[in-house]
């Protein structure tokens, strides 16, 4: 025998259950963008007071800050730059082998400052491509993606808690909101359970659903039948009983 009430409500977690999941992606993907952004942001920043050194000022600034102590929490910066031939005339230390044949189009004014995604040496690395008008030269500036793909795991995780609760909230909601909506059911299997076996006044069907009214109607016109059909059985047991005694 299958349940009213389990049916429904396997239907609505069917319906909404893909939306909550639908919103939850959605509002990841759009911390992940935002982080991207954020990322792409500061390198860009950062990447500003090395595009305008010259060679050998750049040469000193890399070597200097590879010498000294630095925090290790922050990525390390590596700089290249090329020739508009593509000969290499500067590498910072420990960069990573960048083909100069990726860069952009340099005809494209918006490829000036164009950040592209790759992977090298088995890690991601985000660049900013710069082409310098005046030196006709190509800079390209690294950063490795390992804090934004840190950054990431722990939204993923903080993304599991909350999703995992809003769903369990959202079963329990949908239960309970099935139950309650077929409470006036439950009220009228109360009312006919309750009654003497010679009531058959109608059922009140004042807080009932309108869906169960036809249902309804049908029940109270079939209580009316039968006692019309007793009503006539007592009138023809009265009758005969009157003939047998006279």
């Amino acid at each position: 025998m299958w349940s009213l009430r389990e049916r429904l409500t396997r239907l609505l977690l069917a319906v909404l259950v893909p939306i909550w999941l639908g919103m939850a992606i959605t509002s990841y993907v759009s911390v992940l963008h935002e982080v991207d952004e954020i990322d792409a942001r500061q390198l860009y920043e950062v990447a500003q007071a090395y595009l305008r050194m010259s060679g050998p000022a750049l040469h000193k600034a890399l070597d200097a800050a590879v010498s000294t102590d630095h925090d290790d929490d922050e990525p390390p910066l590596s700089v290249l730059r090329w020739g508009a031939e593509g000969d290499l005339r500067y590498r910072s230390p420990m960069a990573p082998a960048l083909s100069f044949a990726m860069h952009p189009d340099p005809d494209d004014a918006q490829n000036d400052n164009a950040q592209h995604t790759v992977q090298l040496q088995a890690e991601a690395w985000r660049v900013l491509w710069h082409w310098s008008r005046e030196h006709s030269e190509w800079t390209a500036v690294l950063r490795p993606m390992t804090e934004r793909n840190e950054l990431a795991r722990g939204l993923a995780l903080g993304f599991i808690l909350p999703s995992l609760v809003t769903a369990l909230a959202l079963v329990l909601v949908v239960r309970w909101a099935v139950r309650w909506g077929l409470t006036p059911l439950k009220e009228v299997g109360h009312q006919v359970s309750q009654r003497q076996g010679q009531d058959l006044s109608p059922i009140d069907a004042s807080r009932v659903p309108q869906e169960v009214m036809p249902l309804l109607h049908e029940i109270n016109a079939l209580l009316a039948r039968l006692d019309r059909a007793l009503a006539l059985e007592r009138q023809f047991t009265a009758d005969a009983s009157h003939e047998l005694r006279t």
